[in-house]
């Protein structure tokens, strides 16, 4: 396309960006002139790369360009490289063509036969498609991708379009999940993952069993430990809700709370008084270790009147655990043993989708997580449907999500993990509280991070336009519980704007007064804060000017009568 830019700054600002996005399409701006071929599709792109473990001896141009030449074609560098502002970090721009794949390690032989291997990380990357493994666009997007067959009818009665499993890389690969018929409470059940055609290898992690079914938690009186299992001290001393906590229920809210060990009895009472004091109506626990058996039990003493389901299933230890009020209804759609994806229906309102997440260590399992959530995004095509997605991720970011100064580059596995949120097209909710959401809870070399999240996707914002989310104090865990509020009122301003009165300048001392005011300011003002600070300090001044001359004027105008009638009293 053609476009008239007519100011010459924003103009050239804009070439020398090149490269723009817009959602999740990549476009590309250069000078347009008569002999330009639109026709042509763009084959490379220029982006900035990060070498770590070059030798200083080919920390110059020349030696800097033969270790950048593995990667693509050298075009330039920076200063902070060629003043060897860090003596392991080089920084150069390489062009590098969009259908081949960027290499993480290179390796070169010095003449002496040693091998060296440089790390090379991306500080952006533009999203990759998994189908063609090409640059600039994602796989709906593709060009190259083959329309899907028409699905067949669930039992359910929805029918749903069935993606065709494909090959992609040996990285990653999609594989198509059936959705389950939405049964009654007490009769879930999920069919499992089918396994990919012979033309696909078979995801890593195996296919989940079925779900676990869903349960009220009865009266705590009508509760008895298993009989397998003798009952432990921590669960026979029964739980006093304090009265004196608020019931301030004001907007449907849900609740993610990370509660590593909630079998421990210490944290039993302070957890049902939050829970009773912030009154959410559904949500999710995550990595409570509560085993299968005593799981009614307990819940019956934390969660009275809940109903409520895990992941048993999928995972020995039932690392989530999702309870909801009678008047919410909730359908099991998909669970593994690192997620659960639900279908919630609020009262009054449409429908919604609700992932919670809690990623295991190990950097496979994460792996495993990212194509399985984009396979759900694909099969159960949540581009168009609210979705909401909240948990324990185990990843940052951006660097800027690490307390550790260490920390200031960005890595493939933050890339990785955001190129994922741009494919699963999902974005962080505004939220209210601290950045960093997980302490390491050790004062000798104290570490936070913001390992937890609550994202969703542009539909949901079109159901809950006000939504948000408010990271609360971790109390006794070591993650920051959240509370997402999905009516919040957006508080009115404090103060009213300040308005200028033109009649002002009218006055015989306006000059002298802003010149005054912006004498003891600071008569030199070299950046914005500087010049903010003063037009406050006029601001002041041209307030107390308008009050003490034009404000009351009814009043002055009454005293001024009764002034000219007094003296034309005396003047009789």
């Amino acid at each position: 396309m053609l476009v008239c830019i007519p100011s010459d700054y924003l103009r050239q600002k804009i070439l020398e960006k090149n490269i723009w996005y817009v959602g999740d399409s990549m476009f590309h701006a250069s000078q347009w002139n008569s002999s330009s071929d639109n026709s042509s599709p763009r084959e490379a792109i220029q982006i900035w790369a990060h070498l770590t473990g070059v030798p200083l001896d080919l920390r110059y141009q020349a030696g800097l360009s033969l270790v950048a030449g593995l990667i693509g074609e050298p075009k330039e560098t920076d200063e902070f490289t060629l003043n060897l502002v860090s003596l392991e970090l080089s920084h150069v721009k390489v062009e590098m063509k969009l259908s081949e794949p960027l290499p993480r390690v290179v390796e070169f032989v010095r003449q002496n036969g040693e091998v060296v291997e440089v790390q090379v990380d991306y500080p952006w990357v533009s999203p990759t498609c998994a189908h063609c493994n090409e640059l600039r666009h994602i796989s709906r997007n593709c060009l190259l991708l083959p329309a899907p067959p028409l699905g067949a009818a669930f039992p359910s009665s929805k029918v749903l379009k069935k993606a065709t499993p494909k090959a992609v890389s040996k990285d990653k690969v999609y594989v198509p999940i059936v959705i389950p018929p939405v049964l009654h409470a007490g009769t879930l059940r999920s069919a499992p993952l089918p396994s990919a055609s012979s033309s696909a290898p078979s995801l890593p992690c195996p296919p989940p069993p079925p779900v676990a079914p869903v349960t009220a938690a009865p009266p705590l009186h009508h509760l008895e430990p298993s009989p397998s299992k003798n009952p432990s001290p921590l669960l026979s001393s029964p739980l006093i809700y304090d009265s004196s906590l608020p019931l301030t229920f004001t907007s449907p809210n849900g609740i993610f709370w990370n509660v590593r060990g909630l079998n421990d009895p210490d944290k039993h009472q302070p957890f049902c008084d939050w829970l009773r004091s912030h009154q959410p109506i559904f949500g999710y626990i995550l990595e409570t270790h509560i085993k299968n058996h005593n799981l009614s039990y307990l819940m019956g003493k934390l969660c009275n009147g809940w109903n409520f389901t895990c992941n048993h299933a999928s995972d020995e230890d039932g690392r989530i655990v999702l309870i909801w009020k009678p008047t919410v209804g909730v359908s099991v759609l998909h669970q593994s043993r690192q997620s659960l994806t639900c279908e919630v229906k609020i009262p009054g309102s449409l429908p919604f989708i609700y992932t919670a997440i809690y990623v295991c260590n190990t950097r496979s399992e994460c792996y495993d997580l990212w194509v399985e959530l984009l396979n759900l995004h694909q099969t159960l095509e949540l581009h168009a449907s609210p979705w909401m997605i909240g948990g324990d991720f185990n990843q940052i970011i951006h660097p800027a999500e690490h307390s550790a100064p260490a920390v200031d580059f960005l890595t493939h596995h933050m890339i990785e993990l955001r190129d994922c949120f741009t494919q699963l097209e999902v974005f962080d909710l505004r939220y209210q509280g601290p950045l960093f959401t997980w302490s390491n809870h050790q004062p000798e070399s104290p570490i936070v991070e913001k390992l937890n999240r609550f994202l969703i996707s542009s539909p949901t914002l079109n159901l809950f336009p006000n939504c948000s989310v408010q990271f609360l104090p971790p109390m006794f865990s070591d993650h920051c519980p959240f509370l997402v509020d999905l009516a919040f009122k957006t508080p009115s301003s404090g103060t009213k704007p300040f308005k200028f009165y033109n009649y002002l300048t009218k006055h015989p001392d306006f000059h002298l007064v802003v010149l005054q005011a912006w004498t003891e300011a600071r008569s030199l003002v070299t950046n914005l804060t500087d010049l903010c600070w003063n037009q406050k300090k006029i601001k002041r001044e041209l307030k107390s000017l308008n009050i003490e001359n034009f404000s009351q004027i009814q009043q002055r105008v009454c005293e001024a009568n009764r002034l000219l009638q007094d003296v034309q009293v005396q003047a009789l």
